[in-house]
């Protein structure tokens, strides 16, 4: 099976390997409305995988640990973009070097470990490029009081929590909500998650 989200050429390629149709979906879902310059395919096998890399190379491979373990030698000479996909903590018969991604766990933290990854990535240390978040617009396009409700936001708490921490009506968080989402042009939270932890408005931990 081989899933293809947005046609652009340019856009980064991204693939994802599992024999799990529902996590291949379910990771293919997340990074589209995380990052929806990517172009984001699915593989259930390793032969899929490889044959759709001899044309069209990927930026980046999200692959279960059985992928992997099928030619460890493969992803070797590609380890800087491999991130292997886990299912808790138990990891330990995996070669040493991949990134892990624990994909047995909500959205939310998810979304928090994805960040995570792209963080290093931007850092110093960072061994395994993540693709750069596009920022059409700049923090400042944000009142501060905009910015402070964004905060909250990503942070998990709910208008009626967010009026009462700011002292103002619950009709005034909704404004800002609606100006933060036309401002920015991203409609859901994972995107304004993105978005906030790319500017500085929140760290990755914090989510």
């Amino acid at each position: 099976m081989q899933l293809v989200m947005h046609n652009a050429t340019q856009r980064p390629q991204m693939a994802i390997a599992s024999p799990n149709t529902l996590v291949c979906l379910g990771l293919a879902d997340i990074i589209h409305r995380m990052m929806p310059m990517a172009e984001v395919a699915t593989y259930n096998t390793l032969t899929e995988l490889q044959e759709a890399e001899l044309q069209h190379p990927h930026m980046h491979f999200f692959i279960s640990a059985d992928i992997l373990m099928e030619d460890v030698a493969y992803f070797l000479q590609r380890q800087r973009k491999t991130i292997v996909m886990v299912h808790g903590t138990e990891c330990g018969h995996l070669p040493q070097g991949f990134n892990q991604l624990n994909v047995h766990q909500t959205e939310k933290h998810l979304l928090r470990d994805f960040l995570q990854l792209a963080a290093m990535a931007h850092g110093p240390q960072g061994k395994h490029p993540m693709p750069p978040t596009p920022q059409p617009v700049r923090t400042s396009i944000l009142t501060p009081r905009e910015t402070e409700v964004l905060r909250h936001i990503v942070t998990g708490h709910i208008n009626k929590e967010i009026a009462a921490s700011m002292n103002v009506g619950l009709t005034t968080i909704i404004t800002h909500r609606k100006n933060i989402t036309e401002k920015l042009g991203i409609k859901n939270v994972s995107g304004l998650t993105m978005y906030a932890v790319m500017h500085g408005i929140v760290k990755a931990e914090e989510i």
